[in-house]
């Protein structure tokens, strides 16, 4: 793959410029991304536990628990936002940061062209 992209590079720029270009991300094994995954996972679900009412309800049986995530399969266990919950928490009912911290909210009508079977 590097010597495609060096093919494609201008002839002055060497592959030592190539190689400084490339985020260790692009370069990481199978089981350092499923570990970099996990993490953030665990740090998504903790913020949503602390931070939603909902969640905390949604989880309160132990298996749900942000600490019970130790595999990234695990994550069959947790319990999923349905639009019946979106519609129950509308409109500011799913923030997890303060309203003074909203940056940006998109909404929209909710209406199809065509009926939901």
């Amino acid at each position: 793959m590097l010597r495609r992209i060096a093919q494609a590079l201008p002839g002055d720029v060497s592959w030592r410029t190539v190689l400084l270009r490339i985020d260790p991300i692009e370069t990481a094994s199978i089981g350092e991304l499923r570990a970099l995954q996990l993490e953030r996972l665990r740090r998504s679900l903790r913020h949503a536990y602390k931070n939603l009412a909902h969640y905390r309800q949604s989880s309160m049986q132990p298996e749900c628990a942000p600490e019970s995530l130790r595999l990234l399969e695990d994550l069959r266990l947790f319990p999923f936002t349905t639009k019946q919950h979106l519609r129950d928490n509308c409109p500011f009912g799913m923030f997890a940061v303060p309203r003074e911290q909203v940056v940006r909210i998109h909404a929209c009508s909710g209406r199809r062209v065509t009926p939901e079977p």
